[in-house]
This record gives C-alpha cells, sequence and structure tokens, in this order.
C-alpha cells in the first residue's frame, strides 16, 4: 500500500515531497533535537563532575530515547505525509460512494467520525476511509452519497479524499 518509488515522478518532486514531510514534524525535531543537545552536554561534562556512571548513564539516556522515538515513530509518519503530496500533485479527481460511516469516542470531548468509500477504475473496486472531526458535516453525510477524491492512477489503492470539495459540498 505505500508509494515509495512511484513510477513518472521526477526526482525534484521526490525531494520537495520529501521535504515537506519533515517540515510537518518540525516540532518534533525540535523537541527531539533539545533533549538530545542536553544529553550530549551531560555528557560532555561528565569528566568534569569526576566522571560519575549515572551522569554518562543520565547523558546517553537523554541522547538514545529520543533517537529511539524518532526511528521508531517517524519512518511511518514521514512516508504518510510524503504519500498525501504525491496523491495531492498526480492524483486523478473522482467521485467515490460513501459505503459507511461511524464514530469512535476518544474521550467526552473527542469524536472521531469515519467515512468508507468504494470507487472504481479499470474495473477494478478499491476502497478507502478518511476521519472528520466535524459532526455537522457527517450529520449531513449518507451511505450512498457520492464524495470528491484523488487517487493515483499507478496505484489506486492511494487515495485521498478532497477535503475543500467535501466541505463545500455539504455547507
Amino acid at each position: 500500500m505505500s508509494v515509495t518509488r512511484p513510477s513518472g515522478v521526477p526526482f525534484s518532486d521526490k525531494i520537495k515531497f520529501g521535504w515537506a514531510a519533515v517540515a510537518r514534524h518540525g516540532m518534533l525535531w525540535g523537541i527531539f533535537g533539545t533533549f538530545m543537545a542536553a544529553g550530549a552536554l551531560v555528557v560532555w561534562a561528565a569528566p568534569v563532575l569526576d566522571d560519575a556512571w549515572f551522569v554518562y548513564a543520565f547523558g546517553w539516556l537523554f541522547i538514545l530515547f529520543p533517537l529511539g522515538m524518532m526511528v521508531w515513530t517517524m519512518p511511518s509518519s514521514l512516508m504518510f505525509y510524503y504519500e498525501k503530496q504525491v496523491v495531492k500533485k498526480y492524483g486523478r479527481s473522482a467521485e467515490a460512494v460513501v459505503t459507511d460511516i461511524y464514530d469512535e469516542v476518544l474521550d467526552e470531548n473527542v469524536t472521531l467520525y469515519y467515512v468508507e468509500y468504494e470507487f472504481t477504475y479499470k474495473s477494478a473496486q478499491h476502497s478507502g476511509k478518511f476521519y472528520v472531526d466535524e459532526h455537522k458535516l457527517v450529520a449531513r453525510m449518507r451511505v450512498g452519497d457520492n464524495v470528491p477524491i484523488k487517487f493515483l492512477a499507478f496505484d489506486p489503492s492511494q487515495s485521498d479524499v478532497r477535503m475543500r470539495s467535501l466541505k463545500g459540498k455539504y455547507k
């Protein structure tokens, strides 16, 4: 389901999409970088503090924990935003049919509404799902309604709802 090497996408666009994905994580880079810099400072200052093993351990913990978090969580998130950029630029517009609408209550103040859809391309059925956090929008949608999407012709499993068009449709 991933679009790691889409055919026909120029290298310059791949770089641009990659940087756009990295930029979406700017705050995380800053937080992780701050912790790693603090850890490096503690490890650097450890000889001044009589080379105590716990100072080294504390510093390395501050370096390795954020680094591990970055290695564990960032690749999938970066790929998600990269793929969204590819679909945005190279996707074909189409209409999909809503097949299911359901909600997930995260807590008493936050509810996510999921909308599943299907569309046909080259005689094959493809499906997708998106979430909306606006009750007013979902309350107007019904199973069987058409929703505007964009999908990749070379990988139709990659699709995304055109949210601006959707909101305009259900004003």
